[in-house]
């Protein structure tokens, strides 16, 4: 497939669209059967940057309404006049970048392709040079808010075999050692032959190696015994390797499942348990790893932790709540990354407005123009496959805007196949040298197996 039919599928990857032109010359892209402000708003109410802008025959008088806006809304979502509850009527996003549309009859959503005024309107991903986005290699289109990822090499990535028979894992962070050049990954991988849907008791963390970038990574030792899950491994301002990750001690070893084809049979039942998250330190990162503190002590959690740390030894990033609504985001500072006692989780959503099941694994990162940025995986309802990759952007690492769908879960490979994960999540980044260029993208890719939740880490590269 070449480069524009792949851009054809990311961009309109829920359906057809047509781009019209009105009198002001501002291009629109029309998604039918598709929801924009998807459990986010109420009949003939406004909420937030979701604007209600009145009751209309058709989409194109909702577009046209949308368009002439004196505050600049860039997409709208319009009700069919037989959908009940909202019939006919209109709603705008105002100054929100913010682009998921989810599947749904009766329902049409467009996006306006207004120029640029700054490099906020290109995510943050570009420069915005004479009302266009000059778009970062790493990313495309109109608002720089898909990445521009390249085919997979189905050698690459941390694929384990043990005695014979698939050993799955789901995702992991790769640092590079800043002595030898070698670059280490630390994926969460199940044991004794499960799938992903194991994880609360099979799940461990091990370290594995590559000499390129964007190689096969290789198994060198277990880093965490189970149950250990969702690492984050980061540079500190010293040099050293920090890793944050959520565990439970079991009281032994029976309490994890077996299996024998990388997936999970129906059997294994993993019961509720009560995480902890810890943090551990080594000058590099091949060890040695000093004792594992508490992070949140008084707070035992799935925080989901995610973070960067400024050259003061400050840090900022997300940690994560659970509600009625799913996976909730929360910024997350501390005075000292080497003091567990300032880390302070604000108490308000970060996003409210995000649907149902919500946003979790965040990768916090820093780019060479100094803005803050993270990469989620979005836990949207299981039609919307091509939005399971979210963008957030901030110049300050304190006010964010969220963008919407960065990667879908369809993946091209360099022997020119084509494969549709059914999940796809813990996204990372893989950055060169300089730390800041990003060369691949690694993420929990689940293919399938007998009972369907087999999975491995996929290293997908990254345009630069």
């Amino acid at each position: 497939m070449n480069k524009m039919k792949t851009i054809f599928c990311i961009f309109v990857c829920i359906t057809a669209f047509n781009a019209s032109v009105y009198a002001s010359s501002v291009k629109v892209l029309r998604v039918p059967d598709a929801n924009n402000v998807y459990d986010r708003v109420d009949p003939m109410t406004s909420k937030g940057s979701v604007h209600y802008l009145g009751t209309f025959n058709t989409t194109e008088e909702c577009e046209k309404e949308c368009i002439k806006q004196a505050e600049r809304c860039w997409s709208y979502t319009y009700y069919s006049l037989k959908f009940t509850g909202y019939n006919g009527q209109c709603f705008g996003r105002m100054e929100d970048l913010q682009w998921s549309p989810m599947k749904q009859e009766d329902i049409d959503s467009g996006r306006i392709l207004w120029p640029c005024r700054s490099n906020m309107d290109c995510s943050l991903n570009g420069e915005c040079l004479d009302g266009m986005c000059k778009c970062d290699p790493a990313w495309m289109l109109h608002n720089c808010d898909v990445l521009n990822l390249l085919p997979a090499n189905k050698n690459t990535g941390y694929k384990q075999m043990d005695d014979g028979a698939p050993t799955s894992s789901w995702g992991g962070p790769v640092v590079r050692d800043p002595v030898d050049g070698t670059y280490h990954m630390f994926p969460a991988e199940m044991t004794r032959h499960c799938g992903i849907n194991s994880w609360i008791v099979n799940s461990r963390i091990v370290h594995a190696m590559s000499e390129t970038p964007t190689g096969k990574y290789k198994r060198i030792e277990e880093q965490q015994p189970p149950f250990a899950h969702e690492p984050d491994v980061i540079n500190g301002p010293r040099g050293e390797a920090i890793m944050y990750w959520s565990a439970m001690k079991h009281k032994n070893n029976d309490t994890l499942c077996n299996c024998s084809d990388g997936s999970t049979p129906p059997s294994c039942q993993p019961g509720v348990i009560t995480f902890t998250t810890y943090m551990s330190m080594a000058p590099r990162p091949r060890g040695p790893w000093s004792k594992p503190v508490v992070i949140f002590p008084t707070a035992p959690g799935d925080n989901n932790l995610a973070m960067v740390i400024l050259k003061n030894g400050t840090l900022v990033g997300f940690s994560r709540t659970w509600g009625p609504r799913g996976s909730r985001i929360h910024l997350l500072r501390a005075e000292s990354y080497l003091d567990p006692s300032t880390y302070k989780q604000n108490p308000e959503e970060l996003w409210p407005f995000l649907p149902a099941p919500g946003t979790e694994d965040p990768f916090v990162y820093i780019d060479k123009r100094g803005n803050f940025h993270a990469i989620f995986h979005n836990k949207y309802p299981s039609n919307v496959q091509e939005s399971v990759g979210g963008h957030a952007f901030s110049p300050d690492g304190i006010n964010w805007q969220y963008g919407g769908r960065a990667f879908g879960n369809k993946v091209q490979f360099t022997d020119g196949t084509e494969f549709e994960f059914t999940r796809r999540e813990r996204p990372h980044f893989v950055f060169d040298k300089d730390g800041v260029t990003p060369l691949a993208l690694t993420s929990g890719a689940q293919y399938g197996g007998k009972y369907n939740d087999a999975c491995y880490t996929l290293l997908q590269p990254v345009n630069h």
